[in-house]
């Protein structure tokens, strides 16, 4: 099978967990005989230039943008699979192409503007209940109105102009809450939960000695209320860049169990995650499943999240983590101390929930099924 993955890659200055996972369906779909070829456009590195930006938001509007169609001709895939393409794909052409397309929907840009359906620390559904204008009243990208603009134009009626919703044979999604969402709103398309994977990694017999964070130093992933609540005196280790880099500087530089590591290379994030007793998972948004979970699972660390995240049950289902009912000072140190956590079954759990649902053989047997799908429906 001839398959095009379409993809928008955030700068190597961002990590990006949708790079990752992009990069690495690309080799499993080859590996497992594909003709694969990744269809790509990059962000700038560094501070981009007024004219990117104003061409990144009229692609974000939906009005315009660069079209892949002409290495999509010359390849002729048998299915192309559109993973992000804000900022720096159009979506126009997906009209053309959309009877072989399927779209992974990794966050809720196609309905949000800030991607999260969060605001201000609580869940948000006012753009779907009262309409986009409330996102650049709110100023919800990037706490601009005028960068909120295009991304609220596109997002208005409920995604209803959407290309990546309405103009695709197939929508993968990666949690139930967003197959549920996405199915109520297109509900002739084929919806699929279809979450990541990661790779088979080799566990650290030693004695796990902290707690891990790592991911972007955002207010939504829980990072502040991590810093303030987080208890003295176990030890946790941070890696990431964000805005919130400062803030978690400073707590660092005042707690020596603090330790800030900046951000790491994917090599280095494994190792940190080999020694760590678990991953913790403070996110305040319903997250999906971010690749550093799987990856921390891979290893056989468990995970201390909070029901905020919309995979939660998928993460802790044979026991591999802990589930807080929300992020302070009491529930992270009853989880951090908890025999779900420290005992032996925990890091079994979590090795053997990787092997039922994470390795690359789960999702290549799932995503081929959804292909197929796709190509009869057709």
């Amino acid at each position: 099978m001839r398959i095009a993955l379409v993809h928008s890659f955030y700068s190597t200055a961002q990590p990006s967990g949708e790079n990752i996972a992009v990069n690495d369906q690309a080799r499993a779909l080859t590996e497992a005989g594909h003709d694969v070829r990744t269809v790509a456009r990059r962000s700038p590195d560094t501070n981009p230039s007024i004219i990117y930006k104003a061409g990144a938001a009229i692609s974000a509007a939906g009005a315009w943008g660069p079209d892949p169609t002409k290495e999509l001709s010359e390849f002729n895939p048998d299915i192309v699979h559109v993973h992000n393409l804000f900022p720096n794909w159009g979506h126009q052409w997906i009209s053309k192409w959309g009877h072989k397309t399927v779209a992974t929907l990794h966050n809720y840009r196609s309905v949000c503007a800030a991607s999260t359906l969060w605001r201000d620390g609580h869940d948000c559904d006012e753009c779907l209940e009262h309409g986009t204008i409330r996102a650049v009243r709110h100023r919800c990208y990037r706490d601009s109105r005028l960068a909120t603009l295009p991304l609220a134009i596109a997002s208005r009626s409920n995604g209803a102009h959407s290309k990546t919703v309405h103009s695709v044979a197939g929508i993968v999604v990666l949690n139930p809450h967003a197959e549920q969402l996405f199915g109520q709103l297109s509900p002739l398309t084929p919806v699929r939960c279809i979450p990541n994977f990661g790779r088979t990694q080799p566990a650290n017999d030693l004695s796990r000695t902290n707690f891990v964070f790592a991911g972007r130093l955002t207010r939504e992933k829980g990072v502040q209320t991590l810093i303030d609540e987080w208890p003295n005196e176990i030890p946790l280790h941070i890696a990431g860049s964000g805005p919130l880099e400062d803030a978690v500087q400073r707590r660092a530089n005042l707690d020596p169990n603090f330790v800030f590591r900046g951000s790491l290379p994917r090599h280095q994030v494994l190792d940190l995650l080999r020694s760590a007793k678990a991953l913790v998972m403070p996110s305040l948004w319903r997250e999906g499943i971010p690749t550093v979970a799987i990856e921390a699972l891979s290893v056989g660390t468990p995970i201390i999240l909070t029901q905020n995240v919309a995979a939660a049950p998928l993460l802790t289902s044979l026991q591999s983590g802990w589930v807080m009912r929300r992020a302070d000072n009491a529930n992270y140190k009853q989880a951090a101390l908890s025999s779900g956590i420290n005992s032996p079954s925990a890091t079994s759990g979590a090795v053997e929930l990787f092997r039922r649902r994470f390795t690359p053989d789960v999702w290549l047997s799932a995503i081929q099924n959804f292909y197929e799908t796709v190509l009869e429906v057709r």
